[in-house]
């Protein structure tokens, strides 16, 4: 999904959950949801909310408050608050080739 801009009107973010909101009511409910996409929220670390974990982005804005209503509303986690990234491993490659 794509979520409307944060600055967007509020009418086309209400619209955007309700879409969302339309679809899981079809779902059965033992059915796995992933909801993936930018969701343009900031949603904070998880010290006042269950559904975010401790290792968010320390800003929280208004689109990231809805999009924890919503979460808390259907009982989803914002998976990738939850634990710290790996450090990924970084390559260098250096040669001594060079363009004329």
């Amino acid at each position: 999904v794509n979520a409307p801009m944060a600055d967007s009107d509020e009418e086309d973010l209400e619209k955007f959950y309700e879409d969302i909101r339309s679809v899981l009511k079809t779902l059965k409910s033992n059915d796995i949801i992933i909801l993936m996409g930018n969701f343009s929220a900031k949603v904070g670390e998880g010290s006042d909310t269950p559904v975010v974990g401790n290792f968010g982005l320390v800003i929280r804005n208004d689109s990231g408050d809805n999009f924890i209503d919503f979460c808390k509303e259907h009982r989803q986690c914002v998976m990738n608050t939850f634990k710290l990234p790996k450090k990924m491993p970084v390559h260098l490659e250096i040669t001594s080739r060079c363009t004329k």
